[in-house]
């Protein structure tokens, strides 16, 4: 997603606040999640059991929420809101936050809760620093092995975490803003083999380290920007045998937004030429919508939008998990609305189209 340095200095103020909350608890008598040794065995925590993609095609169903102190709260009341529940929850975190003793608080929620945690796994040293600036976070630091050490010690705690995880590392590659973008490392196609050498050596830390409780999504925007030959979405491609999941972003920011074109968007706009191209390329490789969202009615009518993407889901058998981006951005120009419930007509549509038994509680296999 474009311009998100507000966004990232909302999700690390709350995730700080979300520890400070968890030592006040602490400190009057109540045991926090990540003061207990985190294993099945554990009384106080109720594990639901881990289902596997059922064999007919079917859509899983995942969310974006911010961070937030009770987040079991968070997802409760999403749910309510909405009438179904929802397997993945995604938020967004950088390498600079630490290693995952850091994410437990949120984490633990999310598990207890029998959802599977996605983390957008950000190579950036904190909120908002996602440019091109910095030699010390961009493809050649990471291929040189300078984060090396950082990512075992993640990986080997996450390997010993008794549930499953998506990682989305180097989202939105194809874009021309962020520290792993082909943009930001030479702008041609050697900085796009860059990002896959990059890419494998993250994946091959973790496989080394014994985390196969994760599974990687390779996530480019839709389109490519800027839009020349070398930076296709498909040129940044590492391998089937490294990705578990093609991810694909796409926003209809409205007819008043330059990310939008000056026009609104439909479903079938955004992703009707990805996925196709997704089943062709790599027809055994599953593909989840990482982030998709339209605003609210800005040239089109949003509780349609919502109703013909759903629709339209259907029509692509290797599109098997949606990750809708629940979060109004007022920081853009104009302000853009994501929510799904920014009118009582898109929320209605949401509801109703989520019915449909194509569209499962369960998380992915």
């Amino acid at each position: 997603m474009r311009n998100p340095q507000q966004l990232f200095f909302r999700v690390i103020t709350t995730m700080l606040l979300c520890i400070v909350v968890v030592g006040l608890l602490h400190a009057g008598g109540r045991a926090s999640a990540q003061d207990h040794n985190f294993t099945p065995n554990n009384s106080e925590f109720i594990y639901l059991p881990i289902v596997t993609v059922p064999a007919a095609p079917v859509v899983h169903l995942g969310v974006y929420l911010e961070p937030k102190a009770d987040m079991i709260g968070e997802l409760q009341k999403f749910e309510s809101l909405v009438g179904k529940r929802h397997g993945i929850y995604h938020y967004y975190t950088y390498w600079g936050f630490g290693d995952f003793t850091q994410h437990r608080f949120l984490v633990d929620q999310i598990v207890r809760y029998g959802a599977t945690p996605m983390l957008s796994f950000m190579s950036i040293p904190g909120p908002g620093q996602t440019g091109c600036n910095s030699r010390e976070w961009n493809l050649d630091s990471i291929n040189r092995g300078d984060h090396d050490e950082f990512l075992r010690r993640f990986a080997g705690q996450i390997a010993q975490y008794p549930s499953k995880f998506l990682f989305r590392w180097g989202h939105e590659m194809n874009l021309d803003e962020y520290s792993w973008s082909g943009y930001c490392n030479g702008a041609n196609l050697a900085a796009t083999q860059k990002f896959i050498a990059a890419y494998r050596r993250i994946v091959d830390i973790f496989r080394g380290a014994g985390a196969s409780n994760v599974q990687w999504i390779w996530s480019p925007s839709y389109t490519h920007w800027p839009a020349e030959a070398w930076n296709e979405a498909e040129n940044y491609y590492p391998g089937d045998n490294y990705v578990d999941w093609i991810g694909v972003v796409g926003y209809n920011f409205g007819a008043s937004s330059i990310y939008s074109g000056y026009r609104w968007n439909t479903f079938s706009d955004l992703f009707q030429a990805f996925l196709a191209d997704a089943q062709a390329r790599h027809p055994s490789v599953p593909v989840m919508l990482a982030d998709y969202a339209s605003t609210e009615d800005d040239g089109g009518d949003k509780g349609q939008w919502i109703t013909d993407a759903f629709a339209q889901m259907k029509q692509h058998p290797n599109l098997r998990a949606v990750v809708y981006f629940h979060y109004n951005a007022p920081e853009y120009s104009p302000p853009v609305y994501f929510k799904i419930d920014s009118t009582p007509d898109s929320l209605a549509a949401y509801q109703n189209a989520i019915r449909d038994p194509y569209f499962v509680s369960e998380s992915p296999g």
